[in-house]
């Protein structure tokens, strides 16, 4: 089953880290929403498959310079 998720959208109100989904191999779009006012994406390095990360506008992004260059961020809302 780990195989075939290829898009993942994630509502969180708590920080942790994002290592879980590093064995998703086909896992190419993420979206997370969150009121929380920062979000610390430098775990999901590990998730090599991950193109696009979808992210709230209103949220300071921490650990993005870790992500490999093939990931583009997207701010929404």
């Amino acid at each position: 089953m780990v195989d075939r998720l290829v898009r993942l959208s994630v509502a969180a109100d708590l920080r942790c880290s994002w290592e879980w989904l590093a064995p998703f191999p086909r896992l190419t779009e993420l979206t997370f929403e969150t009121p929380l006012p920062d979000i610390d994406v430098s775990s999901l390095r590990h998730v090599f498959s991950l193109r696009t990360l979808r992210l709230p506008a209103a949220a300071r992004v921490v650990g993005s310079e870790m992500l490999p260059p093939a990931v583009e961020i997207i701010r929404t809302g």
